[in-house]
């Protein structure tokens, strides 16, 4: 059985740079109506939402959460000394 796809070369994904680049980081602002403000999420890609997976339940949501959202930046470590926070998740 001969294969039907078409073999990728270097050429071809150089082609398709500017394309694939673009993929790489898709945002969406969240409308959080208990801060009457909006939030930055990026689109977790696909090892992220495996390590997620691998997490017990809760805390692979928050994993999840806390990587994605990149505006407000959770991983400040002011926001986390003046929360008091020794485990930021």
């Amino acid at each position: 059985m001969k294969n039907e796809y078409k073999k990728l070369t270097v050429k071809d994904l150089l082609a398709q740079k500017d394309n694939l680049k673009s993929k790489k980081s898709e945002t969406k602002e969240f409308y959080v109506k208990s801060l009457d403000a909006t939030i930055t999420v990026n689109k977790p890609d696909r090892q992220l939402c495996i390590d997620s997976i691998e997490k017990p339940e809760k805390e692979g949501d928050i994993f999840l959460v806390y990587n994605s959202i990149i505006e407000p930046n959770f991983k400040d470590t002011e926001l986390h000394k003046e929360f008091g926070c020794v485990e930021p998740m």
